[in-house]
């Protein structure tokens, strides 16, 4: 028990370095092409990738759609709440619809909510060259107490995951893959691309108006 209570985590390390590598690739393309062959990319992401995951969405029962997002998508996301920030979702049921609040989501809330969207300071640069360093030192001469190293390792990110990369790039302008909005996350951007293509007679996402708020899936009954 206590050895798949270690390995459940494993796969957040390989889960939060794509998360990683493909914020940092959307603000390259951004920022070195412009938000005219981010769209491009958006578009070519979800004709080669997303598109065929589609295919699996259940229609037409509006119950085997919300399976499939919390089973398929939303679950395995949030990596067992696993890492820091921890990814954590909820669905409740309405007269009207299904909802789900994605407080925040496994991969493009958590960056987020990390501050990946802002400048590392020169403070916490400087903070963590100390710790570093000291931490490094000390490990050649003391047996350094596992409480004191999990300390560091959460600071710096989370357990068994990288920190989130800073200075990310958010939308200069409201797009139509941008749910119209200038200053939307570029990570957000790819549910944008979806909210686009599908349009909102079934399904509405509300992508989080700040790194504290929540995004909202509503998926319509009739």
């Amino acid at each position: 028990m206590q050895l798949c209570r270690e390995v459940r985590d494993e796969f957040l390390f390989l889960h939060d370095l794509y998360v990683n590598m493909i914020v940092s690739t959307l603000t390259f393309v951004a920022e070195r092409a412009g938000e005219g062959k981010l769209g491009e990319a958006l578009e070519y992401q979800f004709e080669k990738a997303v598109g065929p995951l589609l295919e699996e969405f259940p229609r037409p029962q509006v119950r085997d759609k919300a399976s499939f997002l919390a089973l398929k998508i939303f679950g395995v996301d949030h990596c067992n709440r696993t890492g820091l920030p921890r990814g954590k979702f909820t669905v409740e049921e309405t007269g009207q619809a299904l909802v789900f609040k994605l407080d925040p989501c496994g991969s493009g809330g958590r960056l987020y909510r990390a501050g990946a969207y802002q400048a590392m300071s020169l403070r916490r640069r400087g903070r963590e060259a100390l710790v570093d360093f000291v931490f490094s030192a000390a490990c050649k001469y003391l047996p350094l107490p596992e409480g004191l190293l999990a300390w560091t390792f959460a600071d710096r990110g989370g357990y068994v995951t990288q920190r989130k990369p800073y200075g990310q790039a958010i939308t200069r302008s409201g797009q139509p893959w941008s749910f119209g909005r200038k200053g939307l996350p570029l990570y957000c951007c790819q549910c944008g691309m979806l909210q686009q293509k599908l349009g909102t007679d079934c399904l509405t996402i509300s992508p989080p108006r700040s790194a504290s708020a929540p995004c909202i899936w509503r998926l319509e009954k009739a």
